[in-house]
């Protein structure tokens, strides 16, 4: 999810409580929890492509699961 698709997903789920329990939180709060989300998803994903790698298998499948996982990381950049 990127950062608009969050904002809605909250958004509605607000919606949804009608009230009950309002929490109110800053646009720079919810950005920034945003971010910290989007930010562990992508090192559970980069984590993955590692997972996968195996020991002592050259060329190509580790090569590609290392660049998959740096690129992944590369995003927040």
């Amino acid at each position: 999810m990127n950062t608009e698709q969050v904002l809605d997903t909250l958004i509605e789920a607000l919606k949804e409580k009608k009230g009950k329990d309002k929490i109110i939180f800053s646009l720079f709060q919810l950005k920034k929890f945003i971010a910290l989300v989007e930010a562990a998803e992508r090192e559970a994903c980069a984590k993955i492509c590692e997972s996968l790698i195996t020991e002592g298998d050259p060329y190509p499948a580790n090569f590609v699961l290392k660049t998959c996982a740096k690129t992944i990381r590369a995003r927040n950049e």
